[in-house]
């Protein structure tokens, strides 16, 4: 499958997408466009897809990034938003070589994470990459680092992090009790952390059960992904069958990983991100259960299959 406006491609550019769903912090989806900004070494552009009942980030927007908005109205609730039309409009806005998936509450850690990303991919070209590590700003410390970052600027707000916890990325230097638990995953084994007063107040409310993903976090950023533009058009982009947050991403991964050379982001600091911690209100234990069968129906129909109907989604955004 090709565009229309293939002509327009631009080659060496990285286009990074960013979804904004409903009711999401200004601030932090602030804070994660300057991180992209900052970055060193490469052609950028940046495109924001936002989704919700009425546009919330169009006039903060910065000067020349790209920014679309769609209209959503919730039936009962803003957890029932879509991902993977967000991203896919985000996409076919787009006109890099490479591109560059993120979400609006991450912060790259080096000023060359693109630029050192790209040049992995330019060295094979079936590579795709995927997961980089993860370290979490607490919620605790947000406002503090915005007002460090309103301050001075983004990088001298990341340069300001202490690290020295395994982790976590910190504005006090204050040392933070965390449970880390690890579990096996379909392909890896995987590490969640969380407080000790989360635990605790898991443990000890039954009707936390079926909420972990607002408990636990993964020390992998899981929405993201560097891949070549090709690559993303030849499985069809991003699902749009998952409603709710989490299963757009890995379906995304599987399908790189069955056509592609899909591989984890090296474990080292230069391809660390941040999480700027927020609430979780918007997860749904009902959706989230309802994405874990379209997972499986997926996979048991098979990768073409899957492939050959998100291709027909994805040809309606490229005019």
């Amino acid at each position: 499958m090709t565009r229309k406006n293939e002509s327009n491609y631009k080659k060496g550019l990285i286009s990074v997408l960013i979804p904004i769903y409903g009711e999401f912090d200004i601030n932090r989806a602030i804070l994660s466009i300057e991180s992209i900004r900052s970055q060193k070494g490469i052609k950028l552009e940046i495109v924001v897809s936002e989704q919700g009942i009425s546009p919330k980030f169009q006039s903060i927007i910065p000067k020349g990034i790209k920014y679309i908005f769609t209209e959503f109205i919730p039936s009962k609730d803003i957890s029932d938003f879509n991902p993977g039309i967000v991203r896919n409009i985000a996409y076919g806005k787009s006109t890099g070589e490479f591109i560059y998936t993120n979400d609006a509450d991450i912060l790259f850690f080096d000023e060359y994470f693109l630029q050192k990303g790209i040049s992995l991919l330019e060295h094979a070209q079936t590579l795709a990459l995927h997961r980089p590590p993860m370290r979490r700003i607490p919620i605790e410390n947000f406002h503090t680092f915005y007002n460090h970052y309103k301050k001075y600027n983004i990088r001298k707000s990341i340069n300001n992090l202490d690290i020295s916890q395994a982790f976590l990325a910190t504005m006090d230097g204050l040392k933070r009790k965390l449970k880390v638990v690890k579990k096996d995953g379909e392909y890896y084994e995987k590490t969640f952390t969380t407080s000790s007063c989360e635990f605790e107040r898991y443990i000890n409310n039954k009707s936390l059960l079926g909420e972990e993903p607002t408990i636990w976090t993964e020390n992998l950023h899981c929405g993201g992904n560097l891949l070549r533009r090709v690559h993303f058009e030849e499985i069809g982009g991003y699902c749009e069958e998952f409603i709710n947050w989490g299963g757009e991403d890995s379906d995304l991964q599987w399908k790189l990983m069955e056509k592609y050379n899909l591989k984890f982001f090296p474990d080292t600091i230069d391809f660390n991100v941040l999480h700027l911690d927020h609430e979780r209100g918007y997860f749904s234990s009902k959706m989230w259960k309802r994405n874990e069968a379209i997972e499986i129906e997926r996979k048991i129909n098979g990768i073409d299959n899957a492939i050959r109907n998100d291709k027909r989604n994805i040809s309606k955004y490229f005019n």
